[in-house]
Parts: structure tokens; C-alpha cells; sequence
């Protein structure tokens, strides 16, 4: 439904983190993956869904899911 995707402004680190915590989910961008805010929001304990290409800015977030241990299941 629409009203379950929420876009945020900037926050501070701490409330960034607290926020990302309420997700269920993060879609990343396919064309410049999630890396700092991918990190973030695994941090929080939220999977990311998002699409490798051929760029290495698009499979950082794959690699990132790997590196948790579930990137499978991600």
C-alpha cells in the first residue's frame, strides 16, 4: 500500500539508526547501491533487497548482505 513507504529527511546518526530499526524492508537503488545506509540499516537489524549489476557501485550492497551471513536469504 502507499502509505507503508515512508521517505525521511537526513537525521542525525543516532535517529537515523532508531528509524531504520522500524523497517521491514530496504529496496535499494540499482544503479548506485546502498553503502554507508546499507551498513545502517543491516546494523538495525533490517534486510536489504537489492539487484547486483555490472558496476561495482551497484553490487555493494550484495556484498554487504554476504557479509552478514545471510546474504542467500537476503
Amino acid at each position: 500500500r502507499p502509505d507503508q513507504i515512508i521517505f525521511t529527511d537526513v537525521a542525525a546518526k543516532s535517529e537515523h539508526i532508531r528509524r531504520s530499526s522500524l523497517a521491514d524492508v530496504c529496496l535499494d537503488t540499482p544503479l548506485c547501491n546502498a553503502h554507508t545506509t546499507g551498513t545502517d540499516v543491516l546494523w538495525a537489524g533490517v534486510p536489504i533487497i537489492t539487484l547486483p549489476l555490472e558496476k561495482m557501485a551497484t553490487r555493494v550492497a550484495g556484498s554487504l548482505c554476504y557479509a552478514t551471513g545471510f546474504g542467500e536469504e537476503m
